[in-house]
């Protein structure tokens, strides 16, 4: 079997999953929704606790929408952290690219990270939240005016796994004097958040998305 074709399962692989996890943080069980609103000079926020967002972004994100989630997060959710005294933002390229020219956003005396090990696709540390570009599952632009973009912000057991088989490759027995061969990939799980509630002390999770 060939190398680019167990890499090329592999990358399916990923996607999969990576769709399968979207799915679950962007149902009405993740009750927390938010919308960045107002203006870029003088922006808003609109935090939704229904699972169901009711109001349009207004403008692109920035680093003011960042702060707002990660107070709620702390401040009246009372969400613990996911690690490292930080909480965790999974966010698409659109998104990423709003936040990342800001000049407040590249501050080193905003980074957060010490020396820490870093993930694989994180991108940076900014008031307490690790950032996790991803570049297919969650979208780039939301509503009519193309405004950047979707992501996630969660804390300890936002979400659950449950595993009846770990995803793994396998390789079919060859038949036909070893001329039909066949190889894929294979996995039994599920994912589903922890808390449908709002309550605090129990919503661990933001989505931070559009109408």
């Amino acid at each position: 079997v060939s190398d680019e074709m167990e890499v090329a399962l592999k990358n399916d692989m990923k996607k999969v999953l990576d769709l399968q996890v979207r799915t679950v943080l962007r149902s009405t069980d993740v009750k927390i929704k938010y919308a960045a609103t107002g203006t870029i000079g003088a922006p808003t926020s609109t935090f939704d606790t229904d699972g169901t967002i009711s109001t349009a972004m207004a403008r692109h994100v920035s680093t003011f929408d960042i702060k707002e989630v990660a107070d709620y997060l702390r401040g009246t959710l009372y969400a613990p952290p996911y690690e490292d005294n930080s909480y965790v933002c999974v966010c698409s390229v659109g998104f990423h690219r709003a936040i990342f020219d800001s000049q407040e956003f590249q501050d080193p005396a905003m980074r957060t990270d010490g020396a820490r090990r870093i993930w694989k696709g994180e991108v940076n540390d900014f008031y307490n939240i690790r950032f996790v570009v991803e570049s297919h599952a969650f979208s780039n632009t939301l509503t009519s005016s193309n405004y950047r973009g979707e992501a996630v912000v969660f804390g300890k057991d936002g979400w659950v796994r449950a595993t009846a088989l770990p995803p793994e490759i396998r390789i079919k027995v060859e038949e036909d004097f070893g001329r039909d061969k066949g190889m894929a990939w294979i996995g039994i799980q599920g994912w589903n958040e922890v808390f449908d509630t709002a309550t605090a002390g129990e919503a661990r999770i933001v989505h931070l998305t559009s109408l």
